[in-house]
């Protein structure tokens, strides 16, 4: 596991990195975040934003209402396009566990801003390194980032297609994009800070491991 003073050395041979993994779905909230990152950042600082997804539905054979259609449509709608705006990696593909640990590693923080999670898997994986997490205010991910992670505020809408399923009456916590860029920025300009942050954070879900989850699962089964 990378130290504190690693992670600080890895900074200063790279841009400063925000890293988020998700489906190229609407309700992942990765038109917040694109917005939000064209806002808070310019093609003069030296950042980068990552996207890992395993599709691009503009190359599927299928596509669904929660689908966001095109990667690069998504963010050329969302003002980032190339040579005037802040740096922008999109990576599809599929990747290893080994591959995939290397990728956080490389990262400064992590976004994760779903307009409602159930856990948050990638959030707690990202947590568990020492990285900072940026996530939404709602969700299942609360368990174990609410007092750990920087939260963002949202608005409860109506949900609409960005949803798998039609539920009536239904809301999502969409993330605010004008505080979700003030968040980006702060950690930009607050690096040390920042990293602080994650080492408090890894070290809140430290315990939280598969070993551990299996123990109490097998202990729980072991009650009936």
């Amino acid at each position: 596991m990378a130290t504190t003073k690693t992670l600080a050395a890895k900074v200063k041979s790279r841009p400063f990195t925000f890293l988020t993994v998700a489906a190229p779905h609407w309700r992942k909230g990765i038109r917040e975040l694109c917005l939000a990152y064209a806002a808070a950042f310019s093609a003069s600082d030296d950042v980068r934003l990552r996207i890992k997804s395993t599709y691009d539905p503009a190359n599927s054979k299928r596509h669904f209402p929660f689908e966001i259609p095109s990667w690069d449509q998504l963010l050329q709608d969302c003002g980032l396009k190339q040579s005037v705006s802040p740096c922008v990696e999109l990576i599809v593909e599929t990747r290893t566990d080994a591959n995939m640990a290397e990728l956080y590693r490389e990262a400064d923080v992590y976004i994760g801003v779903s307009w409602g999670e159930s856990f948050g898997l990638a959030i707690l994986d990202a947590m568990a390194i020492g990285m900072p997490v940026i996530v939404n205010g709602w969700g299942g991910h609360l368990d174990f980032a609410g007092k750990h992670g920087d939260l963002v505020d949202y608005d409860l809408q109506p949900r609409d297609d960005g949803i798998y399923e039609p539920v009536e009456g239904a809301l999502v916590a969409v993330p605010r994009v004008d505080l979700l860029g003030e968040r980006l920025r702060w950690h930009y300009d607050h690096p040390e800070s920042s990293r602080e942050w994650g080492q408090r954070a890894r070290q809140a879900v430290a315990s939280m491991t598969w070993d551990a989850a299996t123990g109490q699962l097998l202990k729980a089964l072991s009650r009936r």
